[in-house]
């Protein structure tokens, strides 16, 4: 099992510090263009996130990358993504993928 090695597989929530030095919780994600592959299991079971743009560069996304994400509603996928397999979005509820 893939998963089980994500350290964020185990957190209830994630946060980042932003500019102003205050925890932020994480709930969009922007992978841009310098990004050039993701993982299986990559965001599996990220439960805070809720928006993710993926950049030109990614080309296919690979099985559960972000399976699990309870709270995940909208997706941007770029126009380059070429395969997306079946796994990816398992069991994301309220998905809009554009």
């Amino acid at each position: 099992d893939n998963y089980g090695s994500l350290p964020h597989y185990y957190a209830e929530e994630i946060y980042f510090i932003n500019e102003d030095k205050q925890y932020q919780l994480v709930e969009e994600i922007v992978i841009d263009n310098s990004i050039k592959e993701l993982g299986e299991y990559q965001f599996y079971n990220f439960n805070t996130l809720k928006k993710v743009t993926i950049g030109d560069s990614i080309v296919s996304l690979k099985g559960y990358t972000f399976a699990e994400c309870d709270l995940l509603e909208y997706v941007y996928i770029n126009k380059n993504i070429q395969s997306i397999e079946s796994t990816v979005f398992q069991n994301c509820p309220l998905l809009n993928i554009e």
